[in-house]
């Protein structure tokens, strides 16, 4: 499995079944070069499936998501979150909840995002990741672009969640969790 750019562990091993990208680095060596137009490849389209999906943090399992979210992600996952959207980082900042000038600080001196930070970034991944999954299980993705789509989707009113728009609940956990099962809820078919 391979990982957005900014997805790698440093932790230390665990026990148990082995993600073949996730411990190893080295694995995956599209994922070492961090330079702009390689966080640009990473997030286009050009056939059913890119090296590097938000699907694959969408399908890992819930303790594998946690262990990374407790061991951090790099800052320059949520700037590659921000481009795959073609939103700004302070649109998207302010959506999660997530100062942009603390990002680009922990950019700055190479640290990594706390837990609470990593977890807004992970779940945002992981909501892009959900929608890639509905595409390519409901039909042909080709040419489909999920993180554009969850860009437009956030900022529309849904009569399902009162009028309010789903950018208004991405800044909690719970409104993350509550977007996620309207989006499966929808991909049922059902109305929202």
């Amino acid at each position: 499995m391979s990982l957005p750019s900014g997805f790698q562990s440093r932790s230390r091993p665990h026990k148990g079944k082995t993600q073949p990208g996730f411990d190893d680095p080295n694995a995956y060596p599209e994922l070492a070069d961090e330079t702009p137009n390689a966080a640009r490849k990473a997030h286009k389209r050009p056939s059913r499936r890119s090296a590097v999906s938000f699907s694959d943090i969408y399908q890992m399992e819930p303790l594998e998501r946690i262990r990374l979210i407790e061991a951090g992600v790099r800052p320059e996952t949520f700037a590659s979150i921000a481009q795959a959207m073609r939103r700004s980082k302070e649109r998207l900042g302010q959506m999660m909840g997530l100062p942009v000038t603390t990002v680009d600080r922990k950019i700055q001196k190479g640290e990594l995002l706390n837990s609470d930070q990593s977890e807004r970034v992970v779940s945002a991944a992981k909501l892009i990741g959900q929608i890639e999954t509905m595409v390519e299980e409901s039909g042909d993705p080709q040419g489909f672009d999920a993180a554009l789509w969850f860009d437009e989707w956030v900022d529309k009113p849904l009569a399902a969640l009162g009028g309010r728009t789903p950018s208004e609940l991405m800044g909690t956990a719970e409104g993350r969790e509550l977007l996620s099962r309207l989006l499966a809820t929808a991909q049922s078919g059902a109305y929202v």
